[in-house]
């Protein structure tokens, strides 16, 4: 990459940015939508079936709901983390990037936090150093 051209190494960063937002709302609206509909189906079926419903199933669906709340959490902090590269602050960017990368490794179903791990570790020097030049 072309460290002097700066317009080119933000709209890279925003494109990575935007791809992880919206992996990050895809994730969340498929995890509280297949939590939803499990939660129905279980309830709908019969009372005797609620009683004896496996209640190892449970973590796994507050689980499931836990990562579709934050994932889609993480799509509007990525979109304030976007506005502030527009914006020109980069004051907690680098913070922004490690708190949500290692979210949504563990929340997100990896891929939302291997791109913003991908920014953090590959763009976010490159993106300081041509910033702080012009």
């Amino acid at each position: 990459m072309n460290i002097n051209n700066p317009v080119l190494l933000l709209r890279r960063v925003k494109i990575l940015l935007s791809m992880a937002s919206v992996t990050f709302l895809i994730v969340g609206i498929a995890l509280l939508t297949t939590c939803v509909v499990t939660l129905i189906t279980t309830s709908v079926l019969s009372i005797t079936t609620i009683l004896s419903y496996d209640f190892s199933d449970l973590p796994r669906l507050i689980y499931l709901m836990l990562s579709g709340t934050i994932s889609i959490y993480g799509y509007v902090e990525l979109n304030d983390v976007s506005s502030a590269i527009d914006n020109g602050r980069f004051d907690n960017l680098k913070e922004s990037l490690l708190i949500w990368g290692v979210l949504g490794l563990v929340f997100g179903l990896v891929l939302p936090g291997v791109i913003l791990l991908i920014i953090l570790l590959r763009y976010y020097d490159m993106l300081i150093k041509v910033t702080t030049a012009i």
